[in-house]
This record gives C-alpha cells, structure tokens and sequence, in this order.
C-alpha cells in the first residue's frame, strides 16, 4: 500500500470504530471497508474487523487485482450478492482466494459499491457466517439501503477527515482567501485583477496555489471544497 494513501492510523481507527458500532447489532458479520485507486491499484486502504495478518497478507500479495469482488465492483453502481463461485468477468473462477478465511466459515456475502470524486472504487463488502447465511442473508435484504448509507457516511468521514489534514498544514494566505472569497461572488479573473490592484496572471498564480493545497480537481473543484470547509470569509470586497 502506498504510504501516503490513507495512511494516517489515528484516522483510520476512528473509521474502523465507527464501522464496528454501525454493524453490531449485525450478528454473526464481518466487514471490510476498501478504498482502492482505479487508476493505481497499488493504492488501496482495507480496514476490516477480520484478523490482521489476513489483511496484511492480501496486500502483500497484491490480492485486489485478481479478487473477483473488487473487480465486479469496479464495473457495477449497485451492491451485489457474491460467494466463492463468483467469476471474473463471468468466465474465471477464482476460490483460491476465498481459502485465507474458510477457517471463519465466509464463503459468500454482500458487496455495496461507490465511486467518488477522487476516481477510487469504495467498496463495504459484508462477510457471512455459512452457518447463519440464510438469516443474514434475509437481514442484509431487508437493511440494503442502511448498509448503502453506511458505506457513504463513512467514506465521507474518511475524505474529511484527510481533507481537514490536508487544510490544517497547507493554510490559505490572506490574499488566497480573499482570492477564493471573491470567486464565490461569481466574479471572473479579470475583475479580481481590477478589485486587488494585481495582474491576471498573478490571480491565477494564486487559484493554481489554492487548488494544489486543497487538492483539488480545478479551481471549481477547490471552491466547492473551501465552502464544504467553511473557510471562506466574505471579502471586504464583496461588499
């Protein structure tokens, strides 16, 4: 796993207890919540309630790339029901990769899928107990749209709290906020050029600088990201 993909263990604890309290009242699970990049798939963050040297194991082994639910997940929006006869591409079979956690009786489960802004494929995928797969298996039916609504609290929890850390040590300057705060108005470069007495070319200068700290798509990107934030201050300009 990449070092500085999600790598923030304090963070990633808070996602892990929130998950285990989410899920306890469902008896008889286990999860694991998986963040991995589309385009990298060397970036990927697993926190689970399963044995630790299993996860550590699949990483080590670069496992993502042939598990047949991270790659159905890859092509799908909804969630969907898999167990260890699930096939790639609907032609090749891949149990060996199922054996890890035979000795825990998880042979099928559920998998709930989203694809965010930052182009990683997320994925809550539920472990059952063969021995409780009928009842669970009613349970999780009947609680779909919950356990989608986990999946989304939880990542968005996740790109918070990263995104708060990203904005903690790369704190906008004064004339960066004031740039931001006059872009919200609607105004486009060339009148902020007129309002603070600077060049285009040095708004810009600004906007691209404001992008990179929040890491950000676009300046668009990064002005929709400031507000969620709340760092915005009306500029006297504004007024």
């Amino acid at each position: 796993m990449y070092n500085n993909f999600f790598s923030d263990t304090k963070k990633n604890s808070k996602i892990r207890h929130y998950l285990n309290e989410s899920l306890a009242h469902y008896d008889g699970i286990n999860y694991v919540y998986a963040v991995m990049n589309k385009a990298n798939t060397d970036k990927i963050l697993i926190i689970s309630d399963l044995p630790e040297h299993l996860v550590a194991n699949y990483l080590k082994k670069k496992n993502q790339n042939i598990d047949p639910v991270i790659i159905s997940a890859l092509n799908r929006v909804t969630s969907f029901s898999w167990d260890e006869n699930i096939k790639i591409r609907a032609q090749w079979s891949m149990k060996s990769i199922f054996r890890p956690v035979k000795p825990y009786n998880i042979t099928s489960g559920y998998a709930f899928v989203l694809h965010d802004c930052k182009n990683n494929v997320v994925i809550l995928s539920i472990y059952m107990d063969k021995y409780l797969m009928s009842e669970m298996s009613e349970k999780i039916e009947e609680n779909k749209n919950k356990l989608q609504g986990l999946l989304i609290n939880t990542h968005d929890m996740l790109l918070h709290a990263y995104l708060e850390n990203k904005t903690t040590g790369n704190r906008l300057t004064a004339r960066e906020s004031e740039i931001l705060s006059l872009c919200t108005t609607g105004k486009i470069y060339s009148e902020i050029s007129a309002l603070l007495h600077i060049s285009v070319g040095t708004v810009k200068y600004h906007m691209a600088n404001i992008t990179k700290k929040l890491d950000a798509r676009n300046a668009k990107h990064a002005i929709t990201l400031a507000t969620e934030l709340n760092m915005i201050s009306p500029s006297e300009h504004c007024i």
